[in-house]
């Protein structure tokens, strides 16, 4: 006997978990790409931290050109 696609139901109480939209959930990510990225993300900080501290330098090197002494 065939259904027709009114007759279909999903389990009662069945939550897409699995699929949603046609795409599958994106698991959370792993405790090793966690430390990845936060690596990374500290080696960026540091290199925007040492490029801040010489740009400050550079503007203190070209002020002290023009003023004087």
């Amino acid at each position: 006997m065939h259904t027709t696609p009114k007759q279909r139901r999903k389990h009662p109480g069945r939550h897409e978990t699995h699929k949603q939209n046609g795409r599958s959930k994106v698991a959370f990510p792993s405790a090793a790409r966690i430390y990845d990225a936060s690596v990374w993300a500290l080696e960026l900080d540091i290199a925007l931290l040492n490029l801040y501290i010489h740009s400050f330098e550079l503007y203190n090197f070209l002020d002290n050109k023009k003023t004087p002494t």
